[in-house]
């Protein structure tokens, strides 16, 4: 799509400009009394369209050729994709000399996937969170790949307030070194309940009575996915899970008034006496409401000592106004109590009431419209390898084809190991290479059979999403491929986009295609105006055992003009020195 706007932008001129910037008055210049205005659009049109046609453009050069030699030029460009799932890179010191491997790959860091404290209100009885913090600490302990945590992490991921943590800590320290199991976990938990009680280490302190409950996270790994939730949240049913799961407290709650809002209208458009179509109309218009961060959709009014509540606008009464209070911990806060009330003051209140949507209160100049929001997603077989960083039990790494050693056959069979990611790390963790051991990998996923028949293999190449392939036809010749023609081998480059081998399956899709997508004849129909057009859909191609015996792992330079097969490296991985001699980089 790039090599398509450089196209568009090198034969786009002036008139082309002017052309679409004065459409209307440039097709009724017929009827513009000004002749100098009339001559200049008749030139214009005329310059650049074919004949009377206002939707035909003259092409750059000849008529027949273009739209071909531009299908030709693009048919030879080779997407240059960089592969970011390496899964080692060498640390280097100040002194600029190699340690041990550091973990990269989809080793996902807190910015993508991470554990995240949401606190939705969970309580759990003191007499059950003791026990349930050395069970976590148990469980931890008897794991092999995964990051151990002390007592005081384990804590702060459980339990909400910092000074109910520091009590537990302070409690949880000293088993530090215990290498626990049921009946000491259960031992432990009675000490540790029974030096709460007696030293009165968790008291209520305005009844000065015994805490019974502390307020605890959810019991699950929760993260921030990067992508944004569109706030198209109006629906009764499929939207309501993704209003509840913003991440964001008060985009969620205000989130939720306006989708309460459009069901109501929706609701009184049903019962209007209008054909269908109207009403349709009518529900559309509802559903584009706006919402903005910086709007007052509500206030926050204090109902006692350290208890607030958030009060939405239809259901604010003008008595709580001096009750009206935003946490006092920063300046800003008492500034906003101030701006909030003033603003408050200087509008017909009981109009405001109902109108806070359509017209609302901004607290600053400029309206700041919400167009996403963050949604929290739950991962119930993430691994924490390393402090920060985790990996699902199940997602691949990389899928390894090697052949027998001693099979000199033109069509040797190859053999095909997945590695998992989970196991990725657990040879960086417990070896500690500067690279990988492709041949202890071999050795360590043989079976019996192969072992007692001294089977040895050399690795072909290896594969990961985003790696580029060539699949050739059942009865292509493979020493006959011109490697040369990037306009012909084009047509047969795929990506990797998936692993699977539980059904050894690699799924791949045309290398120019974005991410797999459907249009349906209906929606395209509407979507791009041509009654002619059919469905879309994009190219997968599921590699089964056939394809993945075949298929022909490639590399590219950079502006993708040149394209190298994988036995052109040593053990058909990158190599820069090679990759110099081959004139893929400099």
């Amino acid at each position: 799509h790039h090599a398509l706007d450089a196209i568009i932008i090198a034969c786009t001129k002036q008139n082309h400009i002017q052309y679409i910037n004065t459409l209307n008055a440039i097709n009724t210049a017929d009827q513009e009394s000004d002749d100098n205005k009339k001559a200049k659009y008749t030139f214009i049109k005329k310059d650049i369209c074919i004949g009377d046609s206002s939707k035909k453009f003259i092409t750059p050069w000849n008529n027949d050729k273009f739209i071909v030699d531009v299908k030709e030029a693009m048919g030879e460009i080779v997407v240059s994709h960089k592969n970011t799932r390496l899964l080692i890179s060498p640390s280097k010191n100040k002194f600029g000399t190699n340690k041990t491997a550091s973990i990269r790959g989809e080793l996902h860091l807190e910015t993508n996937y991470a554990r995240r404290n949401y606190f939705e209100g969970d309580r759990t009885p003191i007499k059950k969170l003791i026990p349930l913090l050395f069970s976590l600490k148990k469980e931890n302990q008897y794991q092999s790949k995964v990051h151990f945590k002390k007592f005081d992490e384990i804590i702060f991921n459980t339990v909400l307030k910092e000074k109910y943590q520091d009590v537990l800590i302070t409690l949880f320290e000293k088993y530090e070194q215990e290498k626990l199991n049921d009946s000491l976990c259960k031992e432990f938990s009675k000490i540790v309940l029974d030096e709460i009680l007696a030293y009165k280490l968790l008291i209520d302190s305005k009844t000065t009575k015994p805490l019974e409950w502390l307020s605890t996270y959810a019991e699950r790994d929760k993260s921030v996915r990067p992508n944004g939730l569109t706030m198209d949240l109006n629906s009764k049913t499929a939207k309501i899970d993704e209003v509840k799961s913003i991440s964001d407290p008060r985009i969620k709650r205000i989130a939720e008034y306006r989708r309460n809002l459009i069901i109501k209208r929706k609701s009184e458009i049903d019962s209007l006496e209008i054909p269908k179509t109207e009403k349709d109309k009518l529900k559309r218009d509802v559903e584009t409401l706006p919402l903005y961060s910086n709007a007052i959709y509500e206030v926050r009014i204090k109902k006692g000592d350290d208890k607030f509540e958030w009060v939405e606008i239809k259901d604010f009464h003008w008595n709580d106004f001096d009750k009206i209070e935003y946490t006092k911990q920063q300046k800003t806060d008492l500034i906003k109590t101030n701006l909030v009330k003033s603003k408050l003051r200087e509008v017909d209140f009981e109009k405001l009431k109902t109108s806070y949507f359509d017209n609302p209160i901004f607290l600053s100049a400029t309206p700041i419209l919400i167009k996403k929001v963050r949604q929290k997603a739950y991962f119930q077989d993430l691994y924490e390898v390393t402090k920060g960083r985790y990996v699902y039990s199940s997602e691949m790494f990389m899928t390894y084809f090697f052949k027998n050693k001693n099979d000199e056959t033109s069509n040797e069979k190859r053999e095909i190991k997945f590695l998992k990611f989970f196991d990725a790390v657990s040879i960086i963790n417990s070896d500690k290479p500067n690279k990988i051991d492709y041949k202890k990998l071999i050795e360590k996923e043989k079976t019996n059979a192969e072992l007692q028949n001294g089977l040895e293999y050399d690795l072909l190449f290896t594969l990961s999403k985003n790696d580029l392939v060539y699949l050739p036809d059942v009865n292509e010749n493979v020493e006959e491929i011109d490697w040369g023609n990037i306009g012909l081998i084009s047509k047969k480059l795929f990506l990797v986009k998936d692993m699977n081998p539980s059904q050894k399956l690699i799924v791949f899709q045309q290398f120019y295609y974005a991410d797999a997508i459907n249009i349906s004849e209906a929606d395209a129909k509407s979507l791009f105006k041509n009654p002619e057009i059919k469905e879309h859909t994009e190219d997968i191609k599921y590699g089964v055992v056939a394809m993945m015996q075949s298929c022909i792992k490639v590399f590219t330079d950079k502006l993708g003009k040149k394209v190298v097969p994988y036995w052109e490296f040593p053990n058909g991985s990158w190599d820069k020195n090679r990759a110099k001699e081959l004139g893929l980089i400099n």
